[in-house]
């Protein structure tokens, strides 16, 4: 008897089945082993697991792979130094296993390792074992990258946020392991959108921690939050602008405005009012970041924009980015923003023949240069959008099913904890399966949300325009994005 995958799509749509499966098969060549570790690296000519991809992408896998969900969370937590600094990269050549501490690179990492406590149904050991390592690395951050004093964290060299090539970072070291900032670095020590995000989501994530584990120190930590939401607000945002800005050494504001905001997004560093005039008057405008492919790395009208095809957080649209932008989306519930994009990915991706690192804003036409073109945000990016629109995703205690419309019939499920979530669609109508248990059926076009036992709690319009969905025999009107709590 053949064993069930945890999970499985089809639909009649042979475009978008043609590009499931040869992504799903694609993304297998990234699974390596470091020492007795399997990991998920992030490919595409980047043979290690890096911190701004892979704890975020190995939590992505867990859908197929559990294992490797964590894997990708604890090579990162296992090779903290002793003042609490985290590796950008970790290694794995000639059977040795490497951390290297030349760059923080990214911090896409404290939300998707709680998300791994519930989806491996892990102990409070692990918890508490997340709780030391952050609390360290956010001590790290708060002694060492704020070197002026002003409260606010600072980027010191090119590969501390990961943004190869981009212009407000020219005269920066490429990368920088010591603990006092360089000199005669260009914009170095820059007041950063992106350091300051990694801050706000360790702690976002200490006080998570602290609320299930009951050790007192959740407000500690909400406070923490709230003296970062203030930092960024009073002294990065430009309301004359609607967005952040970094400033430089001499802590005058950097007029560039670039992709830094979308990563702000997905930390939660906005407020509700803010995100919403983010995206109507910069993500929504087509002279910024509504190109054809959409979130250009800056924007399109920005001085220090510039279209290299080849490794280039100065212009082309990373998969990075639209990888990272489902949780942004998600933060502010703008769920229709999802759809959206994703169709637009959708759409572009079925004319490659390789999963590209960036796009062309205005083509969509992608270069493999040094790459092997199978680059993984790309293609977990793919795989992603595909679960939010039509599949399942599973996210601390809850279950979201995707029931949107207009790609033909589909069928998706997801294996987890012995039972079989499952949604199926027939382009018209959506029903909700728990182990072959009808749950729902709905008007497709929404997100129907439900607790591991199926009670639904929310359903959400993820359409671009109003309607009215008949859900379980209950007519609901439903504006964009709105969301509704579901009563039997």
């Amino acid at each position: 008897m053949i064993k069930e995958k945890t999970v499985g799509f089809k639909t009649s749509n042979e475009k978008l089945q043609s590009l499931y499966d040869r992504t799903e098969k694609a993304l297998e060549r990234n699974i390596k082993f470091f020492g007795d570790k399997k990991v998920l690296v992030e490919g595409g000519g980047y043979w290690n697991v890096w911190m701004e991809t892979q704890p975020m992408g190995g939590e992505m896998y867990w859908k197929r792979d559990a294992e490797i969900a964590l894997n990708n969370q604890l090579i990162f937590l296992e090779q903290q130094r002793e003042d609490g600094r985290l590796p950008g990269m970790v290694s794995f050549k000639d059977d040795v296993l490497t951390p290297h501490f030349t760059h923080l690179q990214g911090y896409c990492f404290p939300y998707h390792a709680i998300n791994v406590y519930y989806l491996n149904r892990l102990g409070k050991d692990y918890l508490e074992y997340l709780y030391d390592c952050f609390e360290k690395f956010d001590n790290y951050l708060w002694n060492e990258r704020d070197s002026k004093g002003e409260g606010c964290l600072e980027t010191w060299c090119e590969w501390d946020t990961g943004e190869d090539n981009f212009k407000l970072l020219k005269g920066a070291p490429h990368g920088w392991s010591e603990n006092y900032p360089p000199e005669d670095a260009g914009n170095m020590p820059l007041q950063s959108i992106s350091c300051m995000g990694y801050s706000r989501d360790g702690r976002a994530a200490l006080a998570e921690i602290s609320e299930i584990l009951q050790n007192g120190k959740a407000k500690y930590w909400s406070d923490k939050v709230k003296q970062v939401d203030e930092k960024m607000r009073n002294y990065l945002w430009r309301e004359d602008k609607g967005a952040f800005f970094d400033r430089d050494k001499n802590g005058e504001f950097l007029d560039c405005l670039y992709q830094g905001n979308m990563k702000a997004m997905y930390y939660g560093c906005f407020s509700k009012e803010m995100a919403e005039r983010f995206i109507e008057e910069h993500l929504h405008n087509k002279e910024e970041f509504d190109t054809p492919m959409p979130f250009p790395s800056v924007a399109i009208n920005d001085k220090y924009y510039y279209n290299d095809p080849v490794n280039c957080w100065s212009g082309q649209c990373q998969s990075l980015i639209f990888q990272r932008s489902i949780r942004a989306f998600e933060n502010y519930d703008k769920y229709s923003e999802i759809t959206v994009v994703a169709e637009k990915y959708f759409k572009n991706m079925y004319n490659q023949t390789f999963f590209p690192q960036q796009f062309d804003p205005f083509t969509g036409i992608a270069e493999i240069g040094y790459s092997d073109g199978y680059y993984g945000p790309c293609m977990l990016a793919i795989l992603e959008f595909v679960s939010r629109l039509y599949g399942v995703h599973i996210n601390r205690e809850e279950v979201y099913f995707g029931c949107i419309a207009d790609r033909g019939e589909s069928e998706y499920y997801q294996m987890f904890a012995d039972r079989k979530y499952e949604v199926k669609n027939n382009g018209e109508r959506a029903e909700g399966f728990i182990d072959g248990k009808k749950i729902f059926d709905t008007d497709s076009g929404v997100r129907v949300v439900i607790d591991y036992k199926g009670n639904i709690k929310r359903v959400i319009n993820i359409k671009e325009h109003s309607d009215i969905f008949n859900v379980n025999g209950q007519r609901i009107f439903l504006q964009a994005n709105e969301k509704t709590e579901f009563h039997y």
